[in-house]
């Protein structure tokens, strides 16, 4: 009998010593607390800080990280943050410890005060937000696994300030949401570049029902891809509930698609992305869309003055969706730009697979002739069981840059860039810079590997364009 008591003690005692917890006194602590106060559980050397065990930031307490540091957590083990973590220091490092895996996650439970700034966090299972509308600016997310969640971050109940972040190589989505709870964060400004490293059929940013009060605000985002079942953006409601979403100001580019928008009781408004070359799984019957609507004639959206060209379809709307590319009013001014779209030596700017009438009034077709933009649309004339297409009258002259193309020789980095970027060319140049519209912007003479400061450039995408004909596009954060 006193063997099997001690067993249990010793038990008990294992499994006490796995985690520490904050007293929960309404205390304000530093990292050097945790080590003071802790037994052991978070150690410090030479100014550097690990968690060896599960640590909780008690629900009354706050954690205060101010001066630039380092925090390595064991592998295995999850940082939660029940109270408040500000985290505000110029350069806070967290990674797993050196050479042996990733340590489970980092876990915000009804924690929306928390501030997670200019952090760099590697070697992570994932981040999870629970019912924590809390404040993520100027971080890099890279080469997450999915011990923890399935995106680098995962919201359930929780509507975020994710901006100015970078997201890279991680193992599933950069953003997602719980297809069973409401979230309506705020991503704006971040890059999110090659995630969905298991290429499986994951979008990039993937995203469930908002709030019902706020909408989803995907804006000025710059998210490219190498890994072929990746996509970019989607939105779904395929479980139930509803969404609202503004997509705006965005580039996306080299996904398996653009943005997708699933189910129904969907109201967005997509407007000034730049929507191009989603074609890396080259397999039209499998995705490869700019944009694709996807659901009931509840999901539904406002598409106005984007440019969508390179991509397998332009626009593919199926079963009952009813998205709006242009009714001739002020509030569906139409705009679009949809050229050099298709697959199989055939042109499709839109694909109107549903029974219903679309309306795509007032957009530029890469043609000023009638007769090809019929022939870019496919409708009621090519299938009589579909719906007519709206298209009359066309934007046959609109204002910018319609079909340049990129030279990939052309060398800038970075790319995206902020204060400044470099131009690599081999002899001395004239460079003219245009606006996301096509207005011209500003010129340049520029020499090899000259340093140009763009601090004074507002955000958005631009066009490099050299005296010698070559072009870059270039986005400014």
């Amino acid at each position: 009998m006193k063997k099997i008591l001690l067993l249990f003690i010793s038990l008990f005692t294992i499994q006490a010593m796995a985690q520490y917890s904050t007293p929960g006194n309404n205390g304000s602590y530093t990292l050097n607390d945790l080590v003071a106060i802790s037994a052991g559980a978070v150690t410090t050397d030479a100014g550097w800080f690990t968690f060896n065990e599960s640590i909780i930031i008690s629900s009354s307490d706050t954690l205060k990280i101010e001066e630039d540091t380092q925090l390595t957590i064991a592998v295995d083990k999850l940082w939660t943050i029940e109270g408040v973590l500000l985290a505000t220091a110029n350069d806070f490092v967290i990674m797993s410890t050196a050479g042996i895996g990733n340590f489970e996650g980092i876990r915000f439970d009804n924690s929306s005060a928390s501030i997670l700034k200019n952090t760099m966090i590697e070697g992570c299972g994932g981040v999870k937000l629970v019912d924590s509308d809390m404040l993520i600016q100027n971080c890099q997310f890279m080469g997450f696994g999915q011990e923890y969640s399935t995106g680098a971050v995962n919201l359930f109940d929780s509507n975020p300030i994710i901006r100015e972040c970078d997201f890279q190589n991680n193992a599933g989505a950069a953003i997602s949401s719980g297809a069973n709870s409401s979230s309506s964060p705020q991503i704006i400004s971040n890059s999110i570049v090659n995630n969905v490293t298991t290429n499986s059929n994951t979008p990039q940013i993937n995203l469930g029902i908002s709030d019902g009060i706020n909408p989803i605000i995907i804006d000025s985002n710059y998210i490219t891809g190498i890994h072929d079942n990746a996509g970019g953006i989607a939105v779904s409601t395929l479980v139930g509930g509803s969404a609202n979403a503004v997509i705006t100001n965005n580039y996306i580019a080299n996904n398996r698609y653009g943005i997708a928008q699933i189910g129904s009781n969907i109201s967005s408004i997509i407007a000034g992305n730049i929507i191009a070359d989603n074609n890396i799984q080259n397999d039209p019957m499998l995705g490869g869309s700019g944009l694709n609507f996807y659901g009931g004639e509840t999901n539904t959206a406002t598409v106005t003055e984007n440019a969508i060209f390179g991509n397998l379809w332009g626009v593919t709307i199926q079963l009952n969706a009813a998205p709006d590319l242009g009714d001739g009013t002020e509030n569906s001014p139409g705009k679009n730009r949809l050229y050099d779209n298709g697959n199989g030596g055939v042109t499709y700017a839109l694909y109107n697979n549903t029974p219903n009438p679309i309306n795509a009034i007032y957009n530029y077709w890469g043609t000023v002739d009638l007769g090809e933009a019929e022939d870019a649309i496919y409708h009621q004339p090519d299938d009589a069981s579909l719906g007519l297409v709206s298209y009359e009258p066309m934007w046959t002259n609109p204002v910018g840059i319609n079909n340049i193309a990129v030279d990939s020789k052309l060398k800038v980095s970075p790319n995206p860039a902020s204060s400044y970027f470099m131009i690599d060319v081999e002899t001395p140049l004239e460079l003219n810079v245009y606006s996301q519209s096509g207005k011209h912007f500003k010129q340049l003479q520029v020499s090899p590997l000259q340093s140009i400061d763009a601090s004074n450039w507002e955000s958005g995408l631009y066009y490099l364009r050299t005296s010698d004909g070559r072009t870059k596009k270039l986005l400014i954060l």
